[in-house]
C-alpha cells in the first residue's frame, strides 16, 4: 500500500548536514548566559552580583524582564512614576498589560482617579471598565461615564461588584428602559442557572411588566406550558418570545419528537417572526440530524432555506451521504447560494449530480473544485482525472522590510525567548505581535521564523495573512534524519509521518495538550507504556517522551500498531490516531462503502476535518519531499467496512 522510501533519497536526508543549527546562537551567546545568571541572582537576593550583571544588558532585548521583576517585587511600594515610566517604554510588552492590571486595582483603592484614567488603556476585564466608570464619575465626566455604561449593563451574568455605584448612578440618571431589563434578561436566561439573575432585574420592570417575567419564568421550570393557550392569554409583543425560549427548554427536556409535535401546534396559533421561526426550526433540524433521525432531511427540506445555517447544511448533507440519498443532496446544495456553499458541499454536490446522472454538470463543479490544493479539491481532481495544484510560490518581501521586523523590540524579544527555550513567554509575545502588525510585516516575521527554525509560529503567522502558496515554509522538514529512521524502521510512509506530525504538533518539540498528550507526536502517557511494552524498552518520563527522537520513533510505532489493527487502511489508522481505536470500531459499516463516503460522514467534526487535513499534508510532503506525489484516490483511499477490517 506505501511505497517505501527510495533509498537513495534516504540516503540524502540522513546525510543532510543541520548548517542551520548555529545561525541563531551566534548573536549575543554571551548575553544571554548573563541574562540568566542575573534572574538566578535577583531570585536568591544576591542584590549586589544581581546590579553588576544587569548593568551589561541594558542593550539586550530582554532586559524589560528584568525591570519588570524588580517592579513586581514589591509593587505596592512603588509610586506612579516608576510604573507609568515602564509602561511608556515598554508598553509593547505582555508584561505592561500585566502591571498596568495590577496597578489600575491599586490606583482605585488609593481613589487616584486622575492617575487612574492616565494609564487606562481599553481592556475586556469588566472589572477594570467598570472601574473606569468610577475614574470618569469622581473625575467630574459624568455624561461619558453614562454613555459608556450600557454595553457593560448588557450581559447575562452578574456583573463584578466595581460595577454596583456606576451602574446605580447610571439608574438614577434615566439610563435604564424597560427595554434594557428585557433584553438583559433574555441574556441571563439563555445562560446556564440564569433565572436567579432574571428574577432580581424583575425589580426594574414596571409593575405592569412583572407577570409577564413570571410567566416566562414558570415556561423555564415547564416548557410544557407553550402548548397551553389559557397559560398564554397575556397579550404582549414578548409573548412569542417566551414561546420561542420554551420550545427550545422543550426539546433539550423533552427530545425532537414531542417538540416536533408541540411546534406543529403552536406555530400556526401566533404571529411569529421569520426570525423566530427560523430559531426554533433550526434548534429542532439540529437536534434530529445529531441523532440521525429517520425524519431529520424531510423537516430540514421543509425548513425555509434562509433558515438553513452552513453548518446545518453540511450536517444534513452528510446525513444524505450515510443513506446515499444523493437527489436530496443535489435539491439541498442546489438551492444553497454558490458564494455560500463550502468545499465539503461543492465536492458533494458534484459526487451527487454524478450519481443521479448529470455527469456533465458534475464534470464542471469538480473541476472547478480541483484547483483547491485541499482533502477536497485532491479527491475532486481525481475524479475528473486532472492533475494536482502543488505550485510552490515562496514568499518574495523586501530586504528592508525584513530588516525593520527583525528588529522590531517585540520580534527581538519574542527570538530572545525562543532561543532560550522559554516557549510560553515567545508566544505571548508572538501574540502581541499578532494583534499590532499588518500583513506584510506578519509574512516578514514568518519568514524570520522559519530562518531561526520556529516552525509553529512561521506556519500558523503566514496563515493568518491567507498566502498558501509558500509550501516550503508551510511544510517544513524539520527532524527529517529522525522521521526518515522511524519510518524505515516501521515500514511507514514517510510523507504520512511527516503529516501526522505536522498536524499533532506543527513542529512544537514540547507541545502538551490539555489531555495530556505529549510531544511532536502528541503521545498520551497510556499510550506511551504500551508502545514501550511492544518495543521492549523502559516506559519513558515525561521529559525523555518530549525528546524529539524517542516521540518520532514512539509515535511511528503507534501509527504501524494502528495500521496492523485496521488492516493496512490508512483512513482508519489516521482517524483512530486521533479519536482511538474503539470509536472507529464503532463507526465501521456493516458493508464496504467507497472511502471519501466513509470520511464524510465520520461523527466527529475533530476526527472528519484532522482525517482530510493529513490526506491533503500527506500529498504536499511528497512534494516536498521530491517524490511524485500520489493520487489519494489509488494510496489512501481503499473502501471501509467490517468485511475488510475484522
Amino acid at each position: 500500500m506505501f511505497r517505501l522510501l527510495p533509498l537513495l533519497l534516504l540516503l540524502l536526508l540522513l546525510l543532510l548536514p543541520f548548517a542551520t543549527t548555529q545561525a541563531i546562537s551566534l548573536a549575543s551567546e554571551h548575553q544571554r548566559t548573563l541574562f540568566t545568571a542575573a534572574e538566578r541572582a535577583f531570585e536568591q537576593g544576591e542584590r549586589g552580583e544581581y546590579n553588576r550583571l544587569k548593568r551589561q544588558l541594558a542593550n539586550y532585548p530582554l532586559y524589560p524582564y528584568l525591570l519588570y521583576g524588580e517592579l513586581r517585587q514589591r509593587l505596592w511600594t512603588r509610586n506612579h512614576a516608576e510604573v507609568s515610566d515602564f509602561l511608556t517604554r515598554y508598553g509593547d510588552t505582555p508584561m505592561a498589560d500585566w502591571l498596568r492590571r495590577d496597578w489600575l486595582r491599586h490606583l482605585a483603592e488609593r481613589k487616584a482617579w486622575g492617575e487612574f484614567l492616565e494609564i487606562y488603556q481599553t481592556t475586556s476585564n469588566a472589572e477594570l471598565q467598570c472601574l473606569r466608570l468610577q475614574a470618569l464619575y469622581h473625575t467630574g465626566r459624568l455624561p461619558e461615564m453614562l454613555a459608556k455604561t450600557p454595553p457593560l449593563w448588557l450581559t447575562g451574568r452578574s456583573q463584578h461588584t466595581a460595577c454596583d455605584a456606576p451602574f446605580a448612578l447610571w439608574r438614577e440618571a434615566g439610563g435604564l428602559t424597560s427595554e434594557l431589563v428585557w433584553e438583559r434578561i433574555r441574556l441571563a436566561l439563555a445562560e446556564d442557572g440564569g433565572s436567579r439573575l432574571a428574577r432580581y432585574l424583575g425589580r426594574y420592570l414596571p409593575p405592569a411588566e412583572r407577570p409577564l417575567l413570571e410567566l416566562w419564568l414558570r415556561v423555564e421550570a415547564n416548557p410544557e406550558l407553550v402548548n397551553t393557550p389559557s397559560a398564554l392569554a397575556i397579550s404582549h409583543p414578548l409573548r412569542q418570545s417566551i414561546i420561542v425560549y420554551g420550545m427550545q427548554r422543550l426539546l433539550a427536556r423533552r427530545g425532537s419528537a414531542e417538540a416536533i409535535t408541540v411546534w406543529k401546534q403552536v406555530k400556526p396559533r401566533y404571529s411569529f417572526s421569520s426570525e423566530q421561526v427560523g430559531e426554533v426550526e433550526e434548534a429542532i433540524a439540529h437536534a434530529l440530524l445529531r441523532a440521525n433521525e429517520e425524519q431529520a432531511l424531510p423537516f430540514f427540506l421543509a425548513m425555509q432555506p434562509i433558515h438553513r445555517s452552513e453548518e446545518l447544511l453540511d450536517l444534513a448533507v452528510r446525513r444524505a451521504i450515510s443513506r446515499r440519498n444523493w437527489p436530496t443532496i443535489v435539491t439541498l446544495v442546489g438551492e444553497a447560494p454558490k458564494e455560500r456553499r463550502s468545499e465539503y458541499q461543492r465536492y458533494w454536490y458534484g459526487r451527487a449530480l454524478e450519481q443521479h446522472g448529470q455527469r456533465e454538470r458534475s464534470r464542471e463543479v469538480l473541476r472547478e473544485l480541483a484547483k483547491s490544493r485541499t482533502y477536497h479539491g485532491f479527491i475532486a481532481a481525481d475524479r475528473v482525472a486532472l492533475p494536482y495544484h502543488l505550485d510552490n510560490i515562496p514568499l518574495t518581501l523586501d530586504s528592508e522590510l525584513l530588516k525593520r521586523v527583525e528588529q522590531t523590540p517585540a520580534v527581538l524579544r519574542a527570538r530572545e525567548l525562543f532561543i532560550l527555550k522559554r516557549t510560553s513567554e515567545a508566544n505571548r509575545e508572538w501574540r502581541h505581535l499578532m494583534v499590532v502588525m499588518e500583513d506584510a510585516e506578519l509574512q516578514a516575521f514568518a519568514k524570520l521564523a522559519q530562518g531561526w527554525r520556529w516552525h509553529s509560529r512561521a506556519i500558523f503567522t503566514l496563515a493568518r495573512t491567507g498566502y498558501w502558496d509558500d509550501l516550503e515554509l508551510r511544510f517544513p522538514l524539520e527532524h527529517k534524519y529522525y522521521l526518515a529512521s522511524a519510518s524505515n524502521e516501521f515500514d511507514l510512509d514517510l510523507s504520512w509521518v511527516f503529516a501526522v506530525l505536522r498536524q499533532e504538533s506543527a513542529f512544537v518539540n514540547d507541545a502538551r495538550s490539555s489531555a495530556g498528550a505529549l510531544g511532536l507526536m502528541q503521545i498520551m502517557p497510556a499510550t506511551a507504556r504500551d508502545i514501550a511494552r511492544r518495543l521492549k524498552v523502559n516506559n519513558p518520563s515525561t521529559s525523555e517522551l518530549l525528546e524529539p527522537r524517542l516521540n518520532i520513533r514512539f509515535g511511528s510505532s503507534y501509527l504501524r500498531h494502528l495500521l496492523n489493527r485496521f488492516h493496512q487502511h490508512p483512513a482508519l489508522a489516521t482517524a483512530a490516531y486521533n479519536a482511538g481505536q474503539g470509536r472507529i470500531n464503532q463507526w465501521l459499516p456493516s458493508e464496504q462503502i467507497p472511502a471519501d463516503e466513509w470520511i464524510a460522514t465520520i461523527p466527529f467534526n475533530e476526527t472528519r476535518g484532522y482525517v482530510e487535513r493529513i490526506f491533503a499534508y500527506t500529498v504536499l510532503y511528497d512534494t516536498r519531499l521530491g517524490l511524485p506525489p500520489r493520487r489519494l484516490s489509488e494510496s489512501m483511499m481503499q473502501p471501509i467496512g467490517r468485511s475488510r477490517s475484522e
